[in-house]
């Protein structure tokens, strides 16, 4: 099985390591939208870290050799929203890359499955844990657009806020 289209796209096209944004491009945003967006970023960089935590459970718990496919496919693509979102948030932030590698570890350490495992007892149950996850991420980000993204960059007559469209 070789890389799904959705997979075949390159991060360092997208944004670079050492990115960062301009303090103009929040001009626009009202009072604390910046600082209330950084932390949401942060939360979202570790939340799409923890795929690999799930991903080594998983692992160790048996699997097919076809979901075992289809997960290193899920798992590739999760890990590049991870590095794309570090590297967004770094550029907003400053945060060192090293300081979000010992954050992720601390994470690491009280990451638990406990309270979900009666979710993860077969593969069909898993792939519905994993879609409505994804769904979840789907309303998330587009609330997100509304009440952040919306509110950054330069406005143009033609360009109308994310959620009035």
């Amino acid at each position: 099985m070789g890389t799904p289209p959705q997979n075949r796209w390159n991060l360092d096209s997208v944004i670079g390591l050492e990115h960062r944004i301009a303090p103009s491009y929040f001009h626009a945003a009202p009072a604390q939208v910046a600082e209330n967006f950084e932390r949401l970023l942060a939360r979202d960089v570790f939340s799409e870290a923890d795929a690999q935590f799930l991903y080594d459970w998983l692992l160790h718990r048996g699997i097919s050799p076809g979901f075992r496919q289809m997960l290193d496919a899920w798992l590739e693509d999760e890990l590049k929203h991870y590095q794309g979102l570090r590297r967004c948030y770094h550029a907003l932030s400053g945060v060192a890359y090293a300081e979000m590698d010992r954050e992720a570890a601390a994470r690491a350490a009280q990451r638990n499955l406990e309270p979900i495992e009666d979710l993860l007892v077969d593969e069909f149950s898993i792939l519905l844990l994993l879609a409505y996850d994804e769904i979840g991420s789907t309303y998330s980000y587009r609330r997100d657009l509304a009440e952040f993204y919306g509110h950054f960059g330069r406005r143009s007559p033609h360009r109308a806020p994310f959620g009035q469209r």
